[in-house]
């Protein structure tokens, strides 16, 4: 991968297959960033994103860890295209 604040990646560790949460932190961390992100777009529920929208990557105050897709090229005011900008 290129374009990366930090250089190129050249080796990037993963689980190759499909793991039980209970195998490793990481999975559980992952579950719960899938939930949180998942909630707040299919159910409107923002109670679990709030606590972990800061964490997402940003440089220069334009966020580059989230992206939302909006049909037609469209920006509505979610937390990932209100910080696109």
């Amino acid at each position: 991968m290129v374009g990366h604040r930090w250089g190129q990646l050249y080796n990037m560790a993963e689980v190759p297959l499909f793991v039980n949460s209970l195998g490793t932190r990481m999975i559980q961390y992952a579950d719960l960033v899938a939930y949180a992100v998942g909630r707040y777009y299919q159910k409107g529920d923002s109670t679990f994103f709030d606590l972990i929208a800061h964490k997402f990557d940003t440089a220069g105050g334009v966020l580059h860890g989230l992206t939302h897709y909006a049909p037609g090229g469209q920006q509505c005011q979610c937390f990932a295209c209100a910080n696109h900008t």
